[in-house]
């Protein structure tokens, strides 16, 4: 994501924040069905909470970036 932003390319990453935010928001939910099977006293299960709030993060910072920048009106050529 970061490589993207640097090149600002943010085109090629626009697959992976949807996935990050599909992904994120299916860890949440597993974690809010079945919140006993998970050891909360431990950092562990902390970080395991952490990551997919992580990837939502990333997920609507680069989806706003990228509608800052503006959508492209058409592909890029062909190279």
């Amino acid at each position: 994501m970061s490589q993207a932003v640097w090149e600002n390319d943010l085109d090629r990453v626009s697959i992976a924040l949807v996935s990050f935010a599909i992904y994120g928001a299916l860890q949440l939910g597993a974690i809010a069905r079945y919140p006993a099977t998970v050891n909360w006293l431990s950092p562990q299960a902390w970080l395991y909470a952490l990551f997919p709030v992580l990837l939502l993060v990333s997920a609507a910072g680069g989806s706003s970036l990228r509608r800052a920048i503006g959508w492209p009106s058409q592909p890029p050529p062909m190279r």
